[in-house]
């Protein structure tokens, strides 16, 4: 299984000191109910995305999103399922209280697990930049997840190369 945030993994944060990367181009969308804005996305980041959903990898979004990534066909993403789709109070409450909702929704789906499961996680922020401890965690409260993957990417930089590399490897997916 590999779950997927999209803010700062996808779509990078803007900052006035990270200079956009050369490949990254912007699409026109229209997210509703917004009419059209720009979007920024690497075409290799499309193509990794893309990739694993073909693997047969259980892909799916992790995102507080939720039904609102039914917009993301419109840069080249596949349509995968949304792993959960928050309230609102949750996402609002974790902005708040620096707490991730994500963590716990991840952990009540590995309490329910009765085979064994290998599970990759991109986020740029549900580890708090200590994905070490958070994988120590998991894989000691969880006995049947048989191997995991933290991938934590810099959210104003975004996915990188040698990352979806790591995701690559994990998921036997043959070096590009």
């Amino acid at each position: 299984m590999l779950l997927v945030d999209i803010d700062g993994v996808l779509i990078p944060y803007r900052h006035p000191t990270v200079v956009p990367a050369e490949d990254e181009f912007v699409h026109q969308v229209a997210i509703p109910p917004r009419e059209h804005q720009g979007v920024a996305i690497r075409p290799a980041v499309i193509e990794a995305v893309n990739r694993w959903a073909a693997s047969g990898a259980d892909v799916q979004w992790l995102t507080s999103w939720g039904w609102r990534t039914k917009w993301l066909d419109q840069v080249g993403l596949p349509r995968i399922p949304v792993f959960y789709d928050p309230d609102p109070g949750e996402v609002y409450f974790w902005g708040h209280s620096q707490r991730s909702w994500k963590k716990p929704t991840v952990e009540d789906f590995l309490r329910a697990q009765k085979e064994p499961l290998r599970l990759a996680w991109i986020d740029d922020d549900a580890f708090h930049y200590r994905a070490d401890r958070v994988q120590g965690e998991l894989t000691e409260a969880h006995s049947f997840l048989s191997e995991l993957l933290l991938v934590e990417p810099d959210s104003v930089i975004r996915l990188t190369d040698a990352e979806i590399l790591r995701v690559d490897e994990f998921l036997g997916i043959p070096s590009r």
